[in-house]
């Protein structure tokens, strides 16, 4: 009877050593799933959710205080009604099929924010499920960056190549418009003051003006190399717009200028802020049409304030 008693005492504590190490790995398995940056989730054959860990939580935004009103129901409580909805018709038949899914999806959590994840679910033994998630917002976002991006860059180089014809079609234009609008001239000093012909000579030569001031906006445009902002030096652009002016108004209007300051910068782009003063400028040649004028541009530092205007319009202050 001692010899029995001994050796069914050895087997018991070699049975609980056994129990002791299965339930240490056990202990070890669940703290590695619950330290895991990926969430997890164990559901049971009845779909019920038994198990999940921190960084679950986290993807769902479950507070620690609210576990137990996800543990032991449905999971798929987890989703917003839409997100329930899309799983019960797309995911889980597939599920049932293969036993496996994987896929990324936005959805929305129960605080009203909008994630975009991946998940996978596979089907344990059991009926039960084990599902994965990870939060991909981030790259998502970054993936929409880099496409606007590039929707970016292929509009530049489109734009780009646009402003390289408009510059090649404005310099030949240019030489032809020079040879019509000089023998345009030619005509009207020809021909009597006063005479219908004389008259249609002068038409001509309007038209042989506005068509310049059209390729005069195109080389404009063409020299255009970005819309950025960038310092410039309004004097230059002023002289620059002199010297086309010098090319393509009448001789009836006197060009004058009087550009006071030495340097003038500003944060804008020489290209547009050229065109702008261009465009007074035609119009302020339009305005005196064929009678004699003066057109003086003139340039002064001064104060906004002082002047009038509104700085609280003005970006930055």
């Amino acid at each position: 009877i001692v010899f029995l008693y001994l050796l069914e005492r050895r087997k018991n504590k070699q049975i609980t050593a056994e129990k002791q190490s299965a339930l240490k790995m056990l202990e070890q398995r669940i703290a590695a799933i619950e330290a895991a940056g990926d969430a997890i989730a164990i559901v049971d054959a009845k779909g019920n959710l038994v198990f999940m860990n921190k960084a679950l939580m986290k993807l769902f935004a479950i507070d620690v205080s609210r576990q137990d009103e996800y543990l032991r129901q449905s999971w798929l409580n987890l989703y917003s009604e839409n997100g329930r909805m899309d799983i019960t018709d797309n995911v889980l038949p597939y599920l049932d099929e293969h036993t496996y899914w994987q896929g990324s999806s936005s959805f929305t959590r129960h605080d009203g924010k909008i994630l975009h994840a991946e998940f996978s679910l596979t089907k344990l033994p059991d009926g039960g499920l084990i599902g994965t998630g990870r939060d991909v917002s981030e790259r998502e976002e970054f993936g929409k960056e880099v496409k606007q991006l590039e929707a970016q860059l292929y509009q530049a180089q489109k734009m780009e190549a646009i402003g390289r014809l408009a510059g090649g079609v404005a310099h030949d234009f240019n030489n032809i418009l020079a040879a019509m609008n000089g023998y345009a001239e030619f005509l009207q000093e020809d021909l009597e003051p006063g005479s219908q012909e004389r008259q249609f000579a002068e038409n001509i030569l309007q038209a042989g003006r506005q068509a310049k001031d059209l390729v005069d906006q195109m080389l404009a445009f063409s020299r255009q190399k970005q819309s950025a902002h960038q310092l410039v030096d309004i004097k230059q652009v002023l002289k620059d717009v002199l010297s086309m002016l010098n090319a393509s108004l009448p001789k009836a209007i006197d060009l004058q200028s009087d550009l006071q300051v030495e340097h003038s910068m500003m944060e804008g782009n020489e290209s547009q802020i050229a065109q702008m003063i261009m465009n007074v400028c035609v119009n302020a040649r339009d305005a005196m049409g064929d009678e004699y004028g003066v057109l003086k541009i003139q340039s002064e530092n001064g104060n906004a304030i002082d002047q009038g205007w509104n700085c609280n319009n003005i970006r930055d202050g």
